[in-house]
């Protein structure tokens, strides 16, 4: 019974390891070998989603969807026009969107045999 009554003292004190003042992760960051060289994965991310190339066939596929603007809805034509004045690279959600947009129209256009 006499375990049961608190002596004041705080439980697992004795136990208590203080945490290290410095982690693996931060002397990494406080090296100076290349640690200025490693970005974030966000300043990347949306800035160079597609390669140059890819790039000129989007704009490619704007002009062929654009070409055939009257098989497009109004919120079609207006999604290329709006994708047409852009100067920087496209979001991945935009390049599907233009790539479904310009397999349907390339389907339409071809015969079976």
């Amino acid at each position: 019974m006499a375990a049961a009554i608190p002596t004041g003292e705080p439980r697992g004190a004795a136990r208590f390891v203080p945490a290290p003042t410095q982690s693996e992760f931060s002397r990494r960051r406080e090296k100076g070998c290349g640690a200025a060289t490693i970005h974030p994965f966000d300043v990347y991310s949306w800035r160079r989603a597609f390669t140059p190339k890819q790039e000129n066939e989007h704009r490619a596929r704007v002009r062929f969807c654009q070409d055939r603007a009257w098989r497009l809805t109004e919120w079609e034509r207006g999604f290329l026009n709006n994708v047409a004045r852009l100067h920087g690279n496209l979001s991945i959600k935009q390049a599907d969107r233009l790539a479904a947009m310009t397999d349907r129209l390339d389907m339409e256009v071809r015969q079976p045999c």
